[in-house]
């Protein structure tokens, strides 16, 4: 292909993308638009079935733990009903309290209970030298790029 050939199939393309982005971003704000309408209509009755869900699970919970021995007497840790099944589980877990801290555990000498997270920071690599750069075993290499822009 000749050079004019060539800019006018990359124009003929740019104003593809061009006119497909201009006609997606119509939609994508008529979609928006609607549903905004949509969940405006629909709010007030979804939020209080979500209100009265929350409130029931609330309740649920309240009841399972009152009546603990009743639902979950001896070994039984799950009650089958109709409509669900009630759950009881029971594990050892490690209270969190907020006085210890990281300085707390490495003054006690418990190093393996600090969690330390370390990577490269390739940023600060970016800015050595090309002989600082060779030391760690790495080199600047070109990188082509390739992209557009639309008017």
């Amino acid at each position: 292909m000749e050079t004019n050939q060539l800019y006018n199939e990359a124009d003929r393309l740019l104003s593809l993308i061009a006119d497909g982005t201009r006609e997606l971003n119509v939609r994508e704000e008529e979609l928006a638009t609607k549903i905004k309408e949509l969940e405006a209509e629909y709010a007030p009755h979804t939020d209080v079935l979500k209100a009265k869900k929350q409130e029931a699970k609330k309740q649920l919970v309240k009841l399972m733990k009152k009546n603990k021995s009743e639902f979950f007497g001896g070994d039984i840790d799950r009650v089958n009903l109709m409509h669900g099944a009630l759950l009881y589980q029971q594990a050892e877990r490690v209270k969190r309290p907020r006085k210890i801290t990281t300085e707390t555990l490495e003054a006690l000498g418990y190093h393996d209970a600090v969690r330390i997270s370390k990577s490269v920071d390739w940023d600060a690599i970016e800015k050595w030298s090309d002989v600082m750069l060779a030391e760690i075993g790495t080199e600047r290499v070109p990188k082509e790029s390739f992209n557009y822009e639309l008017k």
